[in-house]
């Protein structure tokens, strides 16, 4: 779209004249014009901005893909060595922690505290199910356990 702006701004700067009349319909500013290596110069440089900006895109949905955090993006694309065929490698290496961890993190299972006896502590439901005689001979876990109720 950018460069087709920059060709329709480039067709219209170019000065009325018999030979650019005579040209056929989008061949662009003519050799012999006045201004038309400039014109050329800014063609040119808007194509490379296009083709830049179309990388950028292209890295930014890679990125996306990849498991980046989409406040990040801008960033990672500002620290990606642009002679680099692919950077996402390495931008994960290095920027590791501004992706989403696509492995769970091992974490131990959890289990109550056992106390001596072998039963655990018992729970609110479990204590009002319980005995006289029960409460008294697990006094200690009961404590434990009414030691965290507030």
């Amino acid at each position: 779209m950018e460069t087709e702006r920059m060709e329709t701004e480039c067709a219209q700067a170019e000065p009325e004249t018999a030979a650019a009349q005579a040209a056929p319909a989008g061949a662009g500013p003519r050799e012999d014009s006045p201004g038309a290596e400039e014109l050329k110069k800014a063609l040119a440089a808007a194509r490379s901005e296009v083709a830049r900006l179309r990388a950028e895109g292209a890295l930014r949905q890679r990125l996306l893909a990849e498991g980046a955090l989409p406040e990040a993006v801008t960033l990672l694309c500002s620290g990606a060595d642009p002679e680099e065929k692919d950077p996402v490698p390495a931008l994960k290496k290095r920027y590791g922690f501004l992706f989403r961890r696509t492995e769970p993190i091992p974490t131990p299972a959890v289990s109550p505290p056992e106390l001596p006896g072998g039963e655990g502590i018992p729970t609110a439901e479990e204590l009002r199910g319980m005995s006289l005689g029960e409460i008294n001979r697990r006094w200690e876990q009961v404590r434990t356990m009414l030691g965290r109720v507030d």
